[in-house]
């Protein structure tokens, strides 16, 4: 997931902000999960806090999605994308929806 935000702000100074991603482990299909982000056992959420660069990118290179392992097929998951101004407390949310599509790989060479 690495790559695919970036994120703005109205006057360009992201260096004060933190990025959230929310992604609800419901919307996974069975047997999926994410590394590199926390669980929340109450929520059922996966949620990781990383801070935003100056120039707005945001690091996601330590977040997988882990399928099993015959998974094979199409699917949508929702994602939150939350910004946090750390000195103003300003927080701007946004949801959007990532589809993903996986085929199985066999053992055959």
């Amino acid at each position: 997931m690495d790559h695919i935000v970036t994120v703005s702000t109205a006057n360009g100074n992201q260096s004060h902000d933190d990025f959230t991603l929310v992604i609800s482990a419901k919307d996974l299909p069975d047997g999926a999960s994410i590394s590199g982000a926390a669980f929340d056992h109450i929520t059922g959420e996966y949620v990781l806090q990383v801070p935003v660069a100056a120039d707005g990118t945001v690091d996601l290179s330590g977040i997988k999605l882990n399928l099993p392992a015959d998974y094979a097929g199409d699917f949508k998951f929702d994602v939150t994308y939350v910004t946090t101004d750390t000195d103003s407390g300003d927080v701007v949310t946004k949801t959007d929806s990532i589809t993903v599509q996986a085929c199985a790989t066999s053992g055959w060479s």
